[in-house]
Order: C-alpha cells, then sequence, then structure tokens
C-alpha cells in the first residue's frame, strides 16, 4: 500500500506578498540612507569651512592681512584651490566632488574678503582686509538663506546657507 504524501510548498500569492515586503523594506532603508549622506556631506563642508578658517588664520599671522578678492571652488571667481591658502593647506573640493562643476548649483566653498557677518545669515560690506565671509550651501532643506549686501563674485544668496567669517 503506498501512502499519498502531499507536498508541501509556497503557493504563488504567498511568494508574491513576501517579496513586496522585502522590497518595501529595502527602499525605506534605501530613503533613509540617502538622508544619512546627505547629512554626512554638510557635516563634511562646515567641518571643511573651518579647517579653511584655521588656514586664513595661518595666511593672516604671516601676512598681517587675509587674501584679497572673492575665491570659490566651483567656478564663481577666483580659484580658492589655487590661491594663496595653498600653502598652508589643501583647499578641500566639495564633498559631491565633481569632475565637471554644475554652473549655478552653488555646491562648493565661497569666500570673499571685505565683508563681515552681522548674524549667521547676514553680511555686509565694510569690512576691508581685516574682515571676510566664507560660506557654503548644504543639502539639508529648511535651512535659512544667507542674504548678502550686493553681489559678491556671482554667489546665488538663495543657496549659501552656511555662513562664517571675521
Amino acid at each position: 500500500m503506498v501512502k499519498n504524501k502531499k507536498m508541501k510548498a509556497f503557493t504563488l500569492i504567498e511568494l508574491l506578498v513576501v517579496i513586496s515586503i522585502i522590497a518595501l523594506l529595502s527602499s525605506i532603508a534605501v530613503a533613509s540612507l540617502n538622508t544619512t549622506r546627505a547629512k554626512a556631506r554638510d557635516a563634511k563642508r562646515v567641518a571643511d569651512l573651518k579647517n579653511i578658517f584655521t588656514a586664513l588664520e595661518l595666511y593672516y599671522d604671516k601676512y598681517g592681512q587675509y587674501l584679497s578678492g572673492v575665491f570659490s571652488t566651483n567656478g564663481y571667481s577666483g580659484d580658492l584651490i589655487t590661491s594663496g591658502l595653498t600653502e598652508f593647506m589643501t583647499v578641500p573640493k566639495d564633498p559631491l566632488n565633481r569632475a565637471v562643476v554644475v554652473s549655478g548649483d552653488g555646491y562648493g566653498y565661497y569666500y570673499a574678503s571685505g565683508y563681515y557677518p552681522t548674524s549667521a545669515t547676514v553680511a555686509v560690506a565694510g569690512g576691508g582686509t581685516e574682515r571676510y565671509i566664507m560660506a557654503t550651501r548644504l543639502e539639508k532643506s529648511g535651512l535659512t538663506p544667507i542674504t548678502v549686501q550686493g553681489t559678491v563674485g556671482g554667489w546665488n544668496n538663495n543657496t549659501n546657507n552656511y555662513l562664517i567669517g571675521k
């Protein structure tokens, strides 16, 4: 006598439900990872500006004034990467590290002598060679844009939303 053994297997519906749950969980994980990456790039931009600040102080100690002019790392004005700061540091590139600069995207580091910050988001002219501002655009939304009196080397005041200066 042969016993009829019933084969146990998953149905097509069960497999599709499991696959859809896995796909949903992985999409949530990827979205969370992208947010984390953006925050990490923003943290690097802030740290880079503070390192440039230190190099500017070394420059001031040696030459008795800050760099004169307007510089950036993304083609808006003079090239900060080849400026006088190279004596004190290797000027960093933006963490997105694009091979080709995307004109107008605002990512990069900006420097302007003769300006000084009056608040965390406002800078005005009139500082001479003893004052300067530096700015960068962060990816995190909801930050206040910087207002710079006048046009500074093509900076887009709507995107440069982290400012430090002296």
